[in-house]
């Protein structure tokens, strides 16, 4: 030291520890990823392929540089309420029982990434539902299902057109119309009379456009076998597998002057007595 009448100094040197006190300079960054997840509807539990994973510089030994992740709701908005985040890993889940894209297509999601002393960052994700083909076409009611066609239709008559709709997307929402089975309703009279069954009717009496549903006459109908026809329509969408569904359209056969009169025997004898009257 510098003390008087004589300096004085230590024998041994002296050790000064100095701790550095960590200072949370750094926000967490997400890495750099699609933040678009394609969910496929009615799947409760789904994961999202690629976790949504930030990063911070401040050190990993400290909370400072510990990530947590969470989904931040946003006004006027449910739609994080569907999903769940794991609070470590950054893996976004489906939470509710799965989602129905008919109801809801897609959806909007904040994901928050926070760090131990409070700073944070935001990632916009879209969440796309896609469609699980879980819908049956459904004819659409109060159309007429019904036609009469005289017997002497030619080929190419139009009957009626069906029409069903499927809720699904493309290309499961596709659908493509086929007869499946022609019912005879009511027989013709020589039928009803010996009270036999008719004749059935073959299949390719008619036709059922695939695209279009029209229901056109391929072959002649005869009155006096059949009067009234039941055709079962099939439709069917474009999902694997299929989904389809059913209805009916009636045939109304209108007869026409297409029989001679005839005798039921080719000759007739009788005997007259002479001078009789009113005989």
């Amino acid at each position: 030291d510098s003390g008087s009448p004589e300096p004085l100094s230590a024998l041994q040197p002296a050790t000064v520890t100095v701790t550095l006190a960590e200072v949370n300079e750094y926000a967490p960054a997400f890495v750099p990823v699609d933040p678009t997840c394609f969910v496929p509807e009615n799947s409760a539990g789904f994961e999202c392929p690629a976790a949504f994973v930030a990063t911070d510089n401040d050190s990993g030994d400290s909370v400072l540089g510990q990530v947590h992740y969470s989904l931040q709701p946003q006004a006027n908005s449910s739609d994080h309420e569907p999903f769940a985040i794991d609070a470590e890993s950054g893996v976004l889940s489906v939470a509710s029982n799965g989602l129905d894209r008919e109801a809801k297509a897609s959806y909007s999601v904040v994901v928050r990434a926070e760090d131990g002393a409070g700073l944070f960052a935001l990632l916009p994700v879209s969440i796309v539902v896609v469609d699980g083909n879980d819908e049956t076409p459904e004819f659409v009611p109060g159309e007429n299902l019904s036609c009469r066609l005289a017997e002497d239709a030619s080929s190419g008559a139009v009957c009626v057109r069906v029409r069903a709709v499927d809720a699904d997307a493309p290309p499961n929402n596709i659908v493509s119309y086929s007869l499946d089975s022609i019912e005879v309703v009511l027989a013709g009279e020589q039928f009803e009379a010996a009270n036999v069954p008719a004749l059935p009717v073959p299949l390719d009496t008619f036709e059922v456009n695939a695209t279009s549903g029209e229901v056109v006459l391929a072959r002649s109908l005869d009155y006096e076998q059949h009067r009234t026809l039941s055709l079962v329509i099939r439709a069917s969408d474009g999902g694997f597998p299929s989904r389809t569904n059913t209805t009916r359209v009636t045939v109304h056969v209108d007869d026409v002057n297409d029989n001679a009169p005839t005798f039921s025997s080719p000759e007739y004898a009788c005997s007259i007595t002479e001078n009789s009257t009113g005989a």
